[in-house]
Order: C-alpha cells, then structure tokens, then sequence
C-alpha cells in the first residue's frame, strides 16, 4: 500500500519513507535540516543559481506584485513548468533532498491534516471577524474509497496562497498572524490523498471558482513538458516531488458547487488514496468530534464549525458565541459550556528580547525576529464547573501530550514542533509566554476573590501542576509580593470573610458519626473549607499549591485540639455512652498515629471525668514530664475477662487506692468496647497506639513498679502494697516476673520497710522455713552477729502487712512472688583485687589481703575451700574478677549453735539451694586483657556447703543428732522406713526436703551427698553395709531390707558404664546357706565364689544355695551385669568366681557324669495318674485367689514331656569332692533343659506316698508352679492313708472329696487331661500323607479325630504302617515333639518331601520356611567374606574411578547388597553348608562384576582408604563450606543449593559415597574439588580447590561465613524455643508464662469449639492389628508421646502443656462430677499453671477426678492438625493395662491445639477388651493409630 502510495506521488521508498533508523530521528533534528534546505530552495529560486529567468520571475512575486499575468491558469501552468525546468537544471540534488523533506513532514504530520486545514480556514478569515465558518464533510461513497471536502468562508486563496501551497517554504502570513507560520502544514493532506484538489474563488462577486483551482500533479502530468524520450525523464520522476507540481482544474464537481453555493470561498476535494486513507479520515472525524479539548474554543474569527460523515443525516455544528463581561470575556461553546476568558498582552519589547534569545540558542531562525503584531495570552477556566482535561493551545489544542498547567485551558502563540503536538517550557518565546500566562491567572483570581465569586475558578487559576507551580508562586510574588498561601483566599465553612489558604484547612472526607464537620466549627470554632464551593478535585489540585504541605487538611496536632474539644463538648452536652464510643470509632479515621493525641483531655473516665490520654515520655527529670510519665489510663476491668484484658475476680475490688487514684485512672467500667468477639475501632485504636492501656495485671504492676521507684511515702508504699496484692488475687496464677520486678516494700517487725526482694518470711506466716528463720534469729550468739542482723529483714507479722484478717495462703503466695523468701540471706562483698596468676590460690585469695567486709571465720573456711594453686598458663599476667565474694549469712556462727538450731540452719541452707548460681559456687578470673585460661575459685559459700560440718544425720538407737559433710551424709528417700533401722542417715526432716520437688536431687548432689540409690554412689553403699555388718548393727527386722540394698548395690555395681568399685577391705559379704557372713581374703582361696541373680530360679542357682556355697547376690538378670560383678570380686577373691546364669553343674548318677536323654522313662508312665491330681490341684485348689486360667493346658503339656531318671547315689561334683544333695531336696533333684527331668535316689516303682509327695515337690518346682506346693502336698497326705504304703491310684470321689470339688467335676477333668490328645493327632496329621499318602488323609481328619484317644491314635498308625512297634514309635515322637515340623524332624523326613506333601493335601498351610534363618547364614557368610568381595568389586571397577565416572551403581556393589541366597533353599533345604553358600556369593559377584580380576592396579587397603576420607572428610567439608560460600559472596556468584543446606556436610557425603568417589583412593584437596564439581556441587567459574589461599580469600572473609552460620544456628536455636499460637510467634522460657498467659486469655473466652458435650467420641474400627502410620502429629502433656517430626523438646512441652490447659478448662465446664478443680492436675505440667504445687509424671495420667465408684483418671494427648496417632509412655501403658477391665482411664485427645478452634475428643482406653479394634499398634511401639468417625 505505502509503495503504491509513493508511485503515485513520486515519492519512492527508500527516498520519502526511509529506513526505520532513519525514520525515527528526532522531530528537532528534522526541523532544522528542514530549515536549511528551505533556505536553498529560495536562494535557488531567487536566482543564485543557475535556472531559467521565468522561474525566477514566478517564485520571486508577493503579494501586490502588479505585473500582468494573463490567468490563475496561466499562472498555475507556468509555476509548474517553472519547477519542472528548476529540476532539470538541478546539479546540487536541491530537489531530491525536498522529496524526502516532503516525506518527512506527510510523517510529522500523521493524524493532524484535520487540525491543519482547520487551522488554514481560520486564517482565512480577517482578524477581528466573529462569523466565520468552516465545513469538514466526508463523502464516503464517492469515487474509490470516498472524498473528504474541507471549505472555509473569508477570504479566497491569493497568488501569494497559491504559491506557498506548492511550495516547501515559508507561510506566506507576517510572524504573530493567524496560527501557522511554517507554511508546511498544508502538505499532512498527502497521508490521506494522492491528488489533492483546491477550488477557490477570485472575490465576492465570483459566483464559482475562478480564482486558484488546481490540484496536484501524477507522473504522467510530465508528459506536458517533457518528449517521451527525453533523457531527464528519470532524473526527473526520481527528484520531483509531485507536491511542487501544479494542475490547473476547470470543471467543477457538483459537490464543490454546492458548497459555494452556502457561501464558502475555498473548498478543497481530498480524494482518499485507499481504504486505510478513508478508515484514518473517519477515524479522525470521529476523533475531532470526541476532542476533550473544546476545538472552538479559542477561534474566535469563527461562528461554526459543521462536521459530517455521509453516513450521518445531519453533520454536527460546533457553535461558538462571545461576550464581554467586565475584565473577562464569556465564551459559550455549543450553546451549553461557559467559560470565563481572561487575556492579557505581552510586553513588546519583552517579546523581542526572547525572540533574540530563541535566535542566538539557534531554536528559531532570523525571520522571527520580524514579528511586528500584538503577541497576547488568554487562559480559559468553567464558569462555575471544572474544566475536565486543561490543555495548552495554539489557537487549535496542541497534541494529547500536552497539558495544561492548571485548572483551565490556556492559549499563546507558543513556539511548537511541526505538527504543534509538544511544548518546549524552556524555549524562551515558551518560557515568556508562560510567565505571562501566570499574570493573568493572579490578575484574573484576584478580581474573582474580590468580588467573592466562583471560588472554584480561584483554585483553577492558582492550583497550578507540582512540576510547573514555580510559575504561578514566582507571579504572585511579582506582582504582590507574597506568598501563594496568603495569596489565596476561599470561603470558609459559616463565614462570610475569605480567609487566606494559610489559615484554612479542608476537613477530611470521613464517615464519622461524633466528630463531624459541624461539631468541629461548632465546638472548635475551626475554619475549614467550605466543600459546597470547592469540589474535591480542586481541593486535591490546591494541596499540591499549599506550601510545604501537600495536603490541605488538618495538621495531626490541630485536629487533635479540635477532638479535644469535641470531647469537652460530649462531656458539657451530657452525652451518652453510645455516643462516646462513636466518638471514639471516629478517632481511627481521622488519625494514622495516636501521638498528636498523647495528653489530650479526650478519655472518660469513671468518675465521668475527662482525662488526659496516655502519653509516653522518657525520663527527663522535668517535673511536668515526671507527673505525666507516673500517670497510667487502663480500660476498665471486667469480670469476664477479654482477649485484650485480663479478667478479675468479682469478689476483689481492684479500685486504686485514693492516694493512687490520680496515678492509676481506669476509663468508664461501662464503655462498650466490643461487638461480639471483635474490638471496636475505638478500642483498637486507643489500644494500639497506647493511648489507653488494657488492662493487664502486667502493665498495672509495671506501671505501679514505676511509681514505686520516685521515693513514695509510706501510705503510698502501704496502698501500693494492697493494691498490687488484689491485682494478685484476680489470677495469682500469672504475673509472677512483673510482679517481682515492681519493686515493692514491705512492712518488718522492726517497724522499717525494706524490698521484698531482701525480706524475709517471719514466724506466724506458715511458710516452710520462717520458723527456722526466726527461732535462728532468736538464738543468735549476740546481737552483733550476723544471724542477729538477719532480724532487720522479716516482715511484721500478718495482720501488719494483710490487714486484720488476711488471707494467709494467698498474702504468703504473694510475697513470695515478690521475692520474700524463707531461706537464708546471702552476703556478698566486690573483690576488686587486681592480682598475678600465680597468686590465685588459697594463701593469696583467702589470706591477709581478702576483701573488707568478710568476717575472720568465712575467711578461715573459704581458705580450706580453694582448690585453685594459681593459673600455670599465665602466672605473671594480672587477673581480676567481677564475680562478688558469696556466703550465708552466719556461716562461720552456726556451729556454736546449739544441734536443734543447727538442724534448722541446715534446712534453711538445703531450701536456699535452688537460688544459687554458678557464680555463688565459683568465681571466674580472668586476666585483665582479651583471651587466655581463666580460673575458677571456690567462694566462701561453696566451700562452706562442700567441706563443712553443717548436715545434721540420725544415728540409728541415739536420740542426739551428729553433723558431717555432705559427702559424710547418706541420703534415702524418706518413703524408705527401714534403711534407718540400720544406718546412720541424714534427719529426715532434711530428707523430706531433699525430697520435695522444691529443692530435687539434681541440686543436692551437687554437694556431694551419698545416696542409697544412686548407681554413682553404689561401691561408696557395698562399703558401707559391709561396715555395717561388721559392727553388727543390723537388726532381724530389717535384715530383708540390709540384703535387698546390698544385692541392689552390686547390681550397680555390674553397670558396665559405673567405673567407682568397692575397697572390699580384707572382708566381703556373702551369702552362705540363706545367711549373710563376712568372707575374709584368706578364706577366699578355699573355694568358688559365685555370683547370682536374686531372681535366679534355675537348677544350678538353686543348687548353689542348697549346697551352702558362698554366693553374692545380685538384684539382677542381665548376663553382663552379672559377668562384670564377676570381674570385679574376682581382684578380692582368690578362688575362682562364676555366674551361676551361665555355669553348669556336674551331676553325678551313681558316680557317672548324667546326661538327660529321650530314651529315660516318663513320670506319667510310672504314674499315668499324676497329670490328673496335678490339674486337679490347680484347677481347684483350696485358696480359690490361686485358681489357674490357660496356665494349666501349658503345664499338663510340660508334664508330659517330664522324664524319671532312678539312681542308687545322685551327687554334684566340685573341686572339693562330690557332694551329696541337700537334706531339703529329700533325694530328688530337678533338672530343667530340653529334656526336663527328675533324678530320684533309691527310687522304688511304685513309690511311696512319702516319696510320691517329694517327687510332686520337684515337679512343681520343673513346671514353674511352685506356688502350688503346699496345695499338692496336702492333697497328697490326704489321700494316703500309710505315707510308707505305695501309692495307688485315688478314685474321682476321694480326690473330689480331698478338695472339696463336685466329683462330676473331676470326672470332667479326667476325660479333658486324659483325653486330650488334639496336638498329637494336629502333628500326626500334617506328617503322616508323606508316609502313606491319601490314605492317611481320612483317618486323621478333624471330623474323626475329635473323639480320639490316645490308643485310637496308636490302632490308626498300626494300621497304616502294618508294625504296631512302629506305631508305637512313632506316636512317642509325636507325643514328645511340639509342633508337625519338629514332629517330622525326630521322624527324619526331608524338608522338600514334608512341603511338597503340604502343598499337595493341606494347600491352606503355610509351608516350613527356613528362609529367615538361612538368610541369616548367608549374611553371616557374607560378612566374613565382606573384605575380599569388597576388594573384589573395587579392583573391578577402580579404572573407572580414576577416569572419573560417576558410578551411580557403586553403594549397590560396594554393599554388597545384590547378593541373595537362592530362594529355592527356604522350603528345601534344613540346613546350607558354607561350601554352598560360597559358590551361591562368587557365581553372583561374576555375573554382576565379571570374573575376579587379576590386581593389575595397586589397590589401596580398603579400611586406610575409608579412615582417610571419613571423618577427616566431614572435617574437610566443613573447611570447604567456608571457602566455597566465602567465595561466592565476594563474587556474587551463585552457591550450589546443596552447600546452602544445614545438612550440607552429610548431603555431600552422601553423593560422594553415591558416586564411588571415598572407596578407592584417599582424596587430595584438589580431587575433592574434581569431585565435587563432578557431582554438580561446586561454583560456575570457581578453580577447583578447597585451599581458601588459591582463590586470595583472606580470614575476614572467612569469618564472616562463620559468623552467617553462627547467626543463622542461633536463628534456628531461637525458633525451636517458639511456637506460633493461633498465627502469633510466642517465646518459650523454662516457665513457658508467654504460652500460659495466652492460651489462659484465650480459653477464658470460652471459645465454641470447646463446647463438645461430655461423652465418648465414636470411632472407626481398626481391622488390622499394627499399621504403619497415620494421623496428625501430636504429644502427650508431658514432653512424652510426640509424633510430630521436627519439634524441639521445647515445642512438644508446649504443645502437651496448651493441650493439658484446654483440658483442665474443659473438664471444669462439662466432667459430670462438678468438683474438678486445681487440686486434680497431677502432672508437673500444672506447676506451670498453678501457683504452689509441684505435680507429678510418674502416674500414668494427668487429671484425676474424684468419684463416688472411683476416681477417674484422663491422660491428655494433644495434636497440631487433626489427630489420628498417639503414642504412651511406659507409666501410661501400665495404669491404663491396670484399670483396663473398668472404664477409669481415659483419653482426652485436643486437636488443633495452638489454633483459634481447638477440639476435645474423650476415647475409651484402648486395653479394654471392647476397644481392641477401634486401636491400631503402629510397628513394634506403643503408637495407636486410631479414625474418628
């Protein structure tokens, strides 16, 4: 399209167009090459070069010019012979440069050629005129693609026209007359038309066009001037631009006439060119019509302008009328838009200096120095509306670019681009015209400010843009000198003056309902804006104006003045408490801080008064600020209690005292200030910007701590006391740090006060410890002592302090939150001593030089207590400590004391052990410059409680009380009764404190103390009851409690990790026939020593006793434990010493070694009756709390297999002789083993009833049922009637009759123990089909066995096997076997036969595997070969390994983990010989690795090579993190992921080993780095090496990684001690107070999702009996249970502690008992919670509740999500497996714990036999897994 464009009007591509690049340089470039070429074209048609004279004579005419031209014809011919001979003669390439001018100015023009030829027709009508008119009409169905007519009225085209249009030259108009002056516009009309048409008339009297009508010439118009063949014809088609190429026209179109026919002069006729030509005609029509700038509004020559599209009936008429109106004029556009006209001259002489300007700058040329007309501005703003898109014009509005710099249009002959589409400020004609522009807007607002009219155009006016408002403050000034603030004045709200903008605001457009428009003039006298006259636009137009603000509202500060006053104004009106709060929710939307109301008088308080609010203020020591700084306002308490404040008691009056009522100000208690659940924005704002504090205990204890600090008088001291005490009593379970840290004093029975921090409890308060207190007090040796001085810190007694009646548990629980103690005082002096190294020791430190102030007897014991002998690293450097030098109070005085105030000093000294610190044991010096060792000195307190006399200890049968050391002193628990009996103790009022959770073990023994209990301690106790024993001092009653501590002893003694033994001084206590005895180190060489479990229940344990050996006895069965007493007794014991667990003894039968065996006759053989008086016994025995269950189907079994072995002589070889058996055993000893046995002396068959009832005896003892010996026994003497006769066997009746049994009964019993004979057909069953096939099938079906005897099985094998001897055998292996396997086993059946025998007839079956166990062969075998097969794979594939391949098979091979024993061999094979299994390994290792490679490669040695890269690996990969992360830093390049990991070290490890690369050789540092790039673990860029020095790394760059990683462990340290709780991060401390006081807060709220009723919840059914997981994580309530992944033990504490919490509170609201209280919160979680108690871990529960059939007991699992997993501890199993057949324990399940919806689910306790399948056991753990329904 564009190409044919150019055909057409001679302008070829590449010439007009250009080449994109050259298309977009820039428009002042283009204009001043345009200049130039102008300025050639007229030298050359002036005649400066060589052209025709007719030429000449034509372009050098002017307007006038009188000599004769025969026609507009002629000259319009001539004019373009005249341009065609100027061509022909052009050498210079003048014409082919106005070609491509021509291009580039149809470019510049794009989209204006309306604008343009509007712009023409203004022109044409003279100046002053005010009825011109114009016509754009588009025909849009004429010829090709439709024709755009454009007419004017005015005056007709002239020569001078005519010439200027066909021509690239300058306008033929004077400088400053009309709108164009570059004379180029005209040409924009070729973007749209190839052959533009002109049609103008001569004059008035012209009826038609005879004046200038012509158009455009083609190409083909050459053929007039030039032959067909002549040579210049391409020079000329190639140079000329058609636009210079004139046609005249004499036919005049139709439409052309009609337009002259309504009166215009000139018509031009623009064909379209195209298609797109006629889209851009419309869419510029459409455009024009839809301008927001107002096209007429500054052509004021013109009437109307008529628009029209021949697709519209009527074309659309823009009217314009004018009138005068004082200083201004009104334009009305359209007969409906008003504008106010202001215009001003400019100065002449002010005109021509920046033309002068703009000339030198080279901005315009020579010829604008002519301009001789009046140059004016006019600026245009709505008569009473808001001009919507100001714009600047020049007469015509500039391009959309442009905006005007204020609220109107403005108008002025600016100096434009081409296509006057931009505005240069800076051009100076521009910069004039502007400065001018900005007069008028002052001279035009001021005559509008005076008469008071239209204060929007004021604004617009003076509201200048930000970027140009320099302009209209600099005119202000000029012209009355001041500022634009003052300048400005606009109507204000009730007034009739116009203040100054300065003194004005505009009130921000808010929805408040108190603080409105009108209550703020009204009750503030403010002035403020009236918006009824000023829009908001304007407004915001007039913020950007004001000075410095950039806002016209309010100043923070002035409007919270005027909210005061609004507030003054509620309090005078009587407002009410709906309206305060609205007032209050007003406040958020006028401020975004709340300091401009700090101290503003704006908050009601109770008395209905107004306050000041709360104001922040440092200390500064100005007594106003002080008063303000010691002034609080809290929100009123309420009883219910808020997310926001705390809840009180509604029984404590919490008032402020009166002496603190101006210093502690609660708001109206009957404020509203919550809708629903959610703060009002009232509360929340005042909250938030602290200008009134919730009300927390918290802040009102630390404010009160405030007030206590400014030297308060003693009633201020006493109210603040009470107060702080009610605060406490709303809740005394929070709040104790603040609390602590008020400050308080307290009342002393001397009549002073002192800080409670320093007081202590006196007698009368019923604190532990205030008795012993004051009665040491009382008993001080002199008043000068320091246990004297201590009475300067107790308190007065109660009614002193708590008023007449006080409370005491409450007031004593107080205080000591306030830091009253009832321990002793501890006295400290600075030790500013600045000594050598070698001087730290007792004789320098503790010396003549000690520090004043300690008195002589502390010196004396802190010198014993010095360990120190001076620092040996630095002996000559000076050392200094800032630790203080600490001891009790009277230390030095307590042993002149008498033994009962010495005992109560001792507890003191044991209850003040808690608060003590590092620093009170030892003081750390340290040298008086950086680094070094520093040195640890005792204090004089520690060497005091380590080394001094001050324990008092019980003496068993002595009333006085003996004093020791610590490390003299043994400790039991005091529940322990009867180690006192024997031993000297420590008194046991000081146990039971040693006891309490208050002090705890973990504090006493640090001071040394021995414990009866403590494994440490346990050789000190073997000692110390073998000197016991010595002095014989161990009473019969107590004689089981001497052996049980001393076996205990041993048994820790045996913990391989104890290393401490016993000193065994020459003596050692055994055990010898039942009685303890002392063994001498002579006498141990007499014989063996053994060691046995107490618990040791076998044959030889049994015999060793029996048979009066010596024997220690240990409270133990673990082998090791035993072994290692073993090892130990044998430094003391001569002879040898064994463990009888593992020792066998010789037993000798008739002087031969016995041996058990299958072939010895069974007892039932020779007393078939005896199974039936065995189960008989059992079964009914006469203590019914003995009767058996399922044990008797076991016993009857081992019976059976029991065997009788008869000898002459049974006797036990030892190295002293053989021994015969003990008396006890009565001839007959029982031997245990797998074939269990009986070894009777003298036995006769049948036996005596003497001898039946000694068997019986042993018997019991084979079956593990001793405990029926004494029911056995005297059945048996009840049978017999002579104990010498033989035994017989007892009828049913007289066996029933002996036990008192219904003898159908034991008939019943009979046929059950004789009878049963189902394990011998099962066994049979399975084995026989591989004898006799399907003919053993039938006989021992199920259906036909079940009323077998045992001589129907033996007929049934008879017959089968056709040998009754065989039958015979084979049903006593059958009887003597356990299960079909080891049935087949004794029969010698092959393993493949018996399976193959099962899968054929018994499918269902699971076939005999013995795949577990071969596999465990194989493995064995396989790590025996582990280092050749190891070797073995790394010589086959090392080459590989030094190439550098990545091996991603190499943990496969390496491990060895491909290879597998042959599956065939588990149903088989019985057992693999080795033989096998090595050919099974090497013919897998030659199939996976080839066969063993010949050691062509010097194979390192394997365990070198993983020694070398292990540890010093990780080592090395640390050293490596730091330079690879360093480097990166500095580099900013980016750090492979893997290194940014915590867990780098191991991830690298790993893929490292995954690749082959820690197997073959040790790695250098640079094959590390090789490595480690190769596994994609190293930097782009960086030189492969791990050596910080190669990549010029320094320390400091080091030590910044270190310190990143430090910061970031710290991070991650921090963040597991936090939890976020319903979204909100909360710090965990030991006391976890953060969680409590939050999740307190928020469950006294009540939430909804705790209202689920009591009941248990539904669950589903778990079908399997283990799982493999499931369910949300979740913990138990004490640290226990968790299965969440990736807690801290911080986290999982807090996580049970809320779930316990939600518990408690639940349960209190909704357990049916009604009685659930503090005191049923077991765990130690409550301490947490509750003040005072202690709680307990070790019961297997955490609330118990008390009931009348009961208490029940609930353990509390909590959970982060939806719960689905527990997981009991130990102590949970066993209490819940102990009340399983009741329903007494109980699980409470929270789920979602720390969320804002928390719920309570209560599960049975999943022991009970009905809730088995609703639980899951996970693995082989305690975990349930568990579904809710």
């Amino acid at each position: 399209m564009r190409e044919e464009h150019n055909r057409r009007t001679g302008v070829e591509a590449g010439e007009g167009a250009g080449p994109p690049e050259e298309r977009r340089s820039s428009k002042s470039s283009d204009l001043k090459e345009f200049d130039d070429v102008r300025r050639r074209v007229q030298l050359d048609i002036c005649g400066h070069y060589a052209h025709p004279p007719a030429f000449r004579h034509i372009a050098g005419r002017r307007v006038g010019d009188n000599r004769a031209v025969s026609s507009t014809t002629d000259i319009i011919r001539r004019r373009a012979e005249t341009v065609v001979a100027a061509v022909r003669g052009d050498e210079v390439g003048v014409y082919r440069m106005i070609k491509q001018l021509v291009a580039t100015t149809i470019k510049e023009y794009r989209g204006r050629f309306l604008h343009e030829l509007i712009q023409n027709g203004f022109d044409a009508h003279p100046e002053g005129s005010r009825d011109g008119k114009i016509a754009v009409h588009f025909h849009e169905t004429e010829a090709e693609h439709g024709v755009l007519y454009v007419a004017n009225g005015g005056r007709p085209l002239s020569e001078s026209n005519f010439l200027r249009m066909a021509s690239l030259g300058d306008s033929d108009k004077p400088i400053g007359v009309g709108i164009g002056n570059k004379g180029v516009g005209f040409k924009s009309v070729f973007q749209i038309c190839d052959v533009p048409e002109v049609y103008s008339s001569s004059g008035p009297s012209d009826p038609g066009f005879s004046g200038f009508s012509f158009r455009f010439g083609t190409l083909s118009d050459l053929d007039h001037y030039l032959d067909p063949d002549d040579p210049v014809r391409t020079k000329l088609e190639a140079e000329l631009s058609l636009s210079l190429l004139t046609v005249p026209l004499e036919a005049i179109p139709p439409t052309v006439a009609d337009f002259r026919s309504q009166g215009f002069v000139t018509v031009l006729r623009l064909p379209a060119s195209s298609s797109r030509a006629a889209t851009e005609i419309r869419d510029r029509i459409d455009r024009l019509l839809a301008s927001p700038s107002p096209i007429m509004l500054f052509l004021d020559r013109l009437e109307s302008l008529s628009i029209q599209k021949s697709s519209e009936t009527r074309p659309t008429l823009l009217k314009r009328r004018q009138v005068p109106d004082g200083d201004h004029t009104r334009v009305t556009l359209n007969e409906t838009d008003d504008y106010r006209l202001f215009e001003g001259v400019v100065p002449h002489d002010h005109l021509l200096a920046a033309l002068k300007d703009a000339v030198e700058e080279g901005a315009l040329d020579e010829r604008w120095l002519e301009w001789t007309a009046e140059a004016s501005v006019s600026v245009a703003v709505g008569d009473g509306w808001a001009v919507p898109n100001p714009a600047p014009f020049t007469f015509l509005p500039m391009g959309e670019a442009a905006m005007s710099p204020l609220g109107g249009h403005i108008n002025a002959p600016f100096v434009t681009d081409f296509a006057r589409l931009g505005l240069d400020a800076e051009q100076p004609v521009n910069r004039l015209m502007l400065r001018r522009v900005a007069e008028v807007c002052v001279h035009a607002a001021e005559s509008l400010i005076a008469a008071k009219q239209d204060a929007g155009a004021v604004v617009d006016l003076l509201a200048w843009n930000p970027d140009s408002l320099e302009w209209i403050t600099d005119a202000v000034k000029r012209v009355r000198n001041v500022s634009l603030d003052e300048f400005v004045r606009l109507p204000s709200i009730g007034g009739t003056d116009w203040p100054s903008l300065s003194k004005v605001s505009a009130w921000p457009e808010t929805s408040c309902e108190i603080v409105t428009v009108d209550r703020v003039v009204r009750a503030a006298n403010a002035r403020l804006i009236d918006t009824s006259r000023v829009d908001a636009r304007r407004l915001d137009r007039l913020a950007h104006a004001k000075a410095g603000a950039g806002s016209l509202a309010p100043s923070p500060t002035l409007t919270a003045d005027w909210v005061e006053s609004v507030a003054e104004s509620l309090v005078r009106e009587g407002a009410s408490l709906g309206q305060w709060r609205a007032f209050y929710d007003d406040l958020p939307t006028l401020f975004s801080i709340g300091a401009p109301l700090y101290g503003k008088r704006i908050l009601l308080a109770e008395s209905g008064e107004l306050v000041p609010a709360d104001q922040p203020v440092a200390t500064t020591g100005n007594p106003r600020t002080e008063n303000r700084r010691q002034r609080a306002v809290f929100f009123a308490p309420k009883a219910a209690g808020t997310e926001d404040d705390d809840a009180v008691d509604s029984d404590v009056d919490i008032s402020p005292p009166r002496s603190l009522a101006r210093r502690i100000v609660f708001l109206h208690r009957d404020l509203d200030w919550y809708v629903g659940p959610q703060q009002t924005p009232g509360r929340k704002f005042l909250q938030d910007h602290r200008l009134a504090r919730q009300f927390r205990t918290a802040s009102l204890l630390t404010h009160l701590g405030q007030l206590m600090s400014a030297n308060p008088s003693d009633a201020v001291k006493r109210d603040g006391l009470d107060f702080a005490f009610r605060l406490f009593a709303t809740n005394p379970t929070k709040h104790s740090k603040e609390l602590a840290g008020v400050g308080l004093t307290v009342p002393t029975a001397a009549a002073g006060w002192v800080k409670a921090s320093a007081a202590h409890f006196s007698k009368g308060w019923e604190v532990p410890g205030a008795d012993d207190l004051s009665d040491l007090v009382a008993g001080a040796p002199n008043p000068s002592s320091e246990l004297a001085q201590i009475a300067n810190r107790l308190i007065a007694e109660p009614a002193l302090v708590g008023g007449t009646t006080p409370n005491l548990a409450k007031w004593a629980a107080f205080l000591r939150v306030l830091g009253v103690a009832a321990t002793l005082p501890i006295n400290q002096v600075r030790d500013g001593r600045r000594m050598y190294g070698q001087n730290l020791n007792a004789e320098v430190i503790a010396g003549d030089g000690a520090p004043a102030g300690l008195p002589a007897g502390v010196i004396e014991q802190w010198h014993d207590g010095i360990t120190s002998t001076g620092n040996a690293h630095h002996p000559e450097t000076y050392f200094t400590t800032s630790d203080p030098v600490y001891w009790f109070a009277g230390q030095h005085e307590v042993a002149k004391l008498s033994a009962r105030l010495r005992s109560a000093y001792a507890r003191l000294v044991m209850r003040t052990t808690p608060s003590l610190t590092e620093a009170h044991k030892r003081s750390t010096w340290s040298r008086d410059r950086a680094g070094g060792w520093p040195t640890f000195v005792e204090t004089p307190l520690w060497s005091f409680l380590t080394l001094a006399d001050w324990v008092p200890v019980a003496v068993p049968n002595e009333t006085a009380r003996e004093f020791r050391t610590p490390a003299q002193s043994w400790y039991v628990g005091v529940e322990d009764t009867m180690a006192a009996a024997y031993s000297p103790l420590v008194d046991s009022r000081l146990r039971t404190l040693m006891d309490s959770a208050e002090i705890g073990e973990r504090r006493w023994r640090q001071l040394d103390f021995l414990s009866w209990t403590d494994p440490e301690d346990a050789a000190s106790l073997v000692d110390h009851l073998t000197e016991l024993f010595t002095s014989g001092d161990i009473p019969e009653t107590a004689s089981e409690h001497f052996r049980t501590s001393l076996a205990t002893a041993w048994a820790a003694v045996g913990d391989p990790g104890i290393e401490t033994h016993p000193a065994l001084d020459n003596v050692l206590l055994v055990e010898s026939s039942g009685q303890l005895s002392l063994a001498s180190k002579e006498e141990s060489s007499n014989g063996r020593l053994f060691v046995t479990g107490t618990h040791d229940q076998s044959a030889t344990a049994r015999l060793v006793r029996e048979l009066g050996w010596p024997v220690v006895a240990v409270e133990s069965s673990d082998s090791a434990r035993l072994n290692e007493v073993a090892k130990v007794l044998r430094t003391f014991w001569q002879d040898d010493v064994q463990v009888t667990l593992s020792w066998q003894l010789e037993v000798l039968s008739d002087g031969i070694p016995w041996k058990a065996s299958q072939a010895s006759p069974r007892l039932t053989d020779e007393v078939p009756w005896v199974p039936l008086l065995i189960a008989a016994c059992m079964r009914f025995p006469r203590a019914s709390g003995m009767r058996v269950g399922r044990q008797l189907g076991r016993a009857l079994d081992d019976l059976a297999h029991v065997r009788l072995v008869s000898a002459n002589r049974v006797a036990i070889a030892s190295a002293g002789g053989d021994q015969a058996l003990p008396a006890r055993l009565h001839g007959v000893l029982p031997m245990t083993g797998d074939i269990p046995s009986l070894l009777a002396e003298a036995h006769q068959n049948p036996p005596t009833w003497e001898q039946f009832e000694v068997l019986a005896q042993a018997l019991l003892e084979l079956l593990g049922q001793e405990r029926f010996k004494a029911e056995v026994s005297l059945t048996i003497r009840d049978l017999s009637t002579e104990p010498d006769q033989p035994i017989s066997r007892p009828t049913n009746a007289e066996l029933a009759e002996v036990l008192r049994a219904p003898e159908e009964q034991i008939t019943e019993l009979e046929s059950a123990v004789f009878g049963a004979v189902a394990g011998i057909v099962a066994r049979l069953r399975h084995v026989t089909p591989v004898f006799w096939g399907d003919a053993a099938l039938e006989p021992f079906s199920e259906s036909l066995t079940a009323a077998y005897s045992r001589d129907d099985v033996r007929q049934v094998l008879a017959e089968l096997c056709g040998d009754e001897a065989e039958a015979n055998a084979i049903l006593a292996a059958a009887s003597d076997t356990w299960d079909a396997n080891s049935l087949r086993l004794r029969l010698g059946v092959k393993l493949a036969d018996f399976n193959a025998a099962l899968a054929r007839y018994f499918p269902s079956v699971a076939l005999v595997d013995n795949g577990a166990a071969q596999a465990e062969e194989f493995d064995i075998r396989r790590r025996q070969r582990n280092s050749e097969l190891v070797d073995w794979v790394r010589q086959a594939r090392i080459e590989r390994f030094d190439a550098g391949e990545i091996q991603t098979d190499w943990l496969e091979l390496r491990d060895l983990a491909f290879l597998e024993r042959d599956p065939d061999w588990a149903t088989t094979m019985d057992e693999v010989s080795q033989h096998l299994l090595d050919v099974c390994v090497d013919e897998q290792m030659a199939a996976r690795v080839g066969p063993r490679p010949a050691a062509t490669h010097t194979l390192p040695d394997f365990e070198i090579v993983r020694t070398a890269n292990g540890r010093a690996l990780r080592e090395r990969l640390t050293e490596a993190h730091r330079v690879v992360t360093a480097w990166c830093d500095r580099e900013n390049a980016v750090t492979p992921a893997v290194w940014t990991a915590e867990t780098f070290g191991g991830d690298l490890r790993q893929k490292l080993e995954g690749v082959g690369a820690l197997d073959f050789r040790e790695l250098s540092d640079s094959a590390l780095a090789t490595w480690l790039s190769r596994i994609g673990a190293w930097p782009t860029g960086m030189e492969l090496s791990v050596v910080a020095a190669v990549h010029g790394l320094s320390h400091e760059d080091l030590h910044t990684q270190d310190k990143a990683r430090f910061d970031a462990k710290a991070e991650k340290a921090r963040a597991a001690r936090r939890v976020k709780f319903q979204g909100v991060d909360v710090d965990l401390d030991m006391s976890m107070s953060a969680l409590v006081d939050r999740v307190s807060r928020f469950l006294e709220s009540n939430p909804r999702s705790l209202e689920s009723a009591y009941r248990t919840s539904s669950l589903v059914e778990v079908r399997d009996g283990k799982g493999k997981g499931g369910g949300g994580g979740g913990t138990g309530g004490k640290n226990g249970g968790v299965i969440t992944n990736h807690l801290s033990n911080e986290q999982t504490g807090a996580i049970g502690l809320a779930g316990e919490m939600v518990a408690f509170h639940w349960l209190k609201n909704r357990d049916p008992s009604g009685v659930v209280d503090a005191s049923c919160w077991k765990s130690s979680n409550s301490r947490l919670v509750i003040e005072g108690v202690t709680g307990n871990d070790s019961l297997g529960y955490d609330f118990e509740v008390p009931r009348r059939g009961g208490s029940v007991m609930y353990e509390v699992k909590a959970t982060t999500a939806d719960a689905g997993m527990i997981e009991l501890g130990e102590t949970e199993v066993r209490c819940a497996q102990q009340f399983a057949r009741s329903d007494r324990w109980r699980l409470l399940i929270v789920e979602d714990v720390l969320s804002t919806t928390p719920r309570l689910h209560m599960l049975p306790n999943p022991f009970r036999h009905e809730s088995r399948s609703l639980f899951g056991f996970v693995g082989n753990s305690l975990r349930l897994r568990f579904r809710l329904k």
